[in-house]
């Protein structure tokens, strides 16, 4: 099923499919201005994985989650200083 299309007035790539939310609900998603195809699938899949909480993720991905998890729980301060050491483990990784 392919799920990315090409949109002919701006010549960029566009993804759209169904997932299940938290709720199990059917849910549309689309997400706009790639610009090859390939871009447009790998945003798909990041995007299900992290929906299914799927840990075949990337460490990227678990960190971006995790963040937003840890966001209403932390000082500002403490949240800055891990950003910033999980930014520099990221950039460290060769993915």
């Amino acid at each position: 099923v392919m799920s990315a299309y090409k949109d002919k007035k701006t010549g960029k790539w566009f993804v759209f499919f169904y997932y299940r939310n938290w709720q199990g609900k059917n849910k549309g998603k689309t997400k706009r201005g790639f610009q090859t195809k390939r871009e447009a699938l790998e945003w798909e899949m990041e995007f299900k994985q992290k929906q299914e909480t799927n840990l075949d993720m990337s460490f990227k991905s678990f960190v971006e989650i995790y963040s937003k998890d840890m966001k209403a729980r932390l000082k500002t301060k403490y949240l800055v200083d891990k950003r910033k050491y999980h930014s520099n483990k990221v950039n460290s990784c060769l993915w």
